[in-house]
């Protein structure tokens, strides 16, 4: 966000990377291989290794598992009711239908 990047346009790629063409979002270097045409992928990477973001990683997670029970990714909350995937596997189309069909 801070170079004016579509933070959706970001997060639509990282959702790809990992759930879709099954890619190592862990490895920096493969992340900003994804967002170079909509950041500055060296800026990327000199925040990321000298840890800039660490604390605000480590707030947003531990909000995540303490305040919303999110262990895995996808985890969808909505109105108190919760759906969690099972890590490594994730969630099925009919399991995300029979949640959002309750609303």
């Amino acid at each position: 966000m801070e170079q004016g990047a579509d933070i959706w346009e970001y997060h639509e790629r990282m959702y790809r990377a990992a759930l879709i063409d099954r890619v190592n979002i862990e490895d920096p270097e493969v992340v900003a291989g994804r967002v170079h045409d909509i950041l500055d992928s060296d800026a990327f990477l000199k925040a990321i290794y000298s840890g800039r973001y660490e604390k605000a990683v480590t707030e947003a997670n531990d909000y995540a598992y303490d305040h919303s029970g999110v262990w895995a990714v996808p985890s969808y909350r909505m109105d108190g009711r919760k759906l969690d995937s099972i890590e490594d596997i994730g969630i099925t189309k009919d399991q995300l239908a029979d949640f959002l069909a309750g609303f």
